[in-house]
């Protein structure tokens, strides 16, 4: 695992890992990792990586600046760190490396090339999709809402905790949608089972809900 640039945290938190491109803008990816960290008062690691047997100067020079553009999107209050890693094998790579940091979810762009071959990395996974407009969006403007599907599925709970804590200037929602053609039943079924879910996720008091 040769680290080519930054470095790779030494302390334990609770940590957020966003694997980024090795060139191209930086995905949306990375500012949901910051909001995370913010709310989990953890921190996020911004990590690339590239294939050691045919990355040239050059990509780890590109992959280095994308990494850097990342590090701008911080605010001087983050704990964050940057690296990129060489490897011949980036799944079995990324799985130790989530073990070693001990990391509580690793993000990935859909559109990322190993990002359907994520799986068993023994920490959350999270695969996002935005068309790159929303991430300079978001760049300019800061997040304003974070919506989450809550039907009462295993996931639901687990995906408010992580955003619960997020800043007063964030709107945090759980969501229920329910059938028209079902009448008050579906409605009040919907009511339910947020008011279950954000029990669970000991969010009642700080993620609104709608259905």
């Amino acid at each position: 695992m040769p680290l080519v640039s930054g470095q790779l945290p030494t302390t334990t938190a609770w940590r957020v890992v966003a694997l980024l491109p090795a060139q191209g803008p930086v995905p949306l990816t990375w500012q949901i990792a910051l909001l995370m960290a913010r709310a989990n008062k953890g921190d996020a690691l911004a990590l690339t990586l590239l294939d050691e047997n045919s990355a040239s100067g050059h990509q780890i020079q590109t992959a280095d600046s994308v990494l850097d553009e990342a590090v701008l999107m911080a605010r001087p209050t983050d704990s964050i760190e940057r690296a990129v890693v060489q490897t011949t094998d980036p799944i079995k790579e990324l799985t130790q490396l989530v073990k070693r940091l001990d990391a509580d979810i690793v993000l990935i762009s859909a559109d990322h090339p190993l990002s359907n071959q994520i799986s068993g990395l023994g920490c959350s996974i999270g695969i996002l999709r935005s068309e790159p407009e929303f991430a300079k969006e978001v760049q300019e403007k800061g997040f304003r809402k974070i919506i989450i599907p809550a039907s009462g599925g295993p996931n639901a709970p687990h995906a408010i905790s992580l955003f619960k804590d997020t800043p007063a200037s964030v709107d945090v929602e759980a969501l229920y949608i329910s059938r028209t053609d079902q009448g008050l039943n579906e409605e009040a079924l919907g009511k339910e089972r947020l008011l279950r879910v954000l029990k669970a996720a000991d969010a009642e008091e700080s993620v609104k809900s709608k259905v």
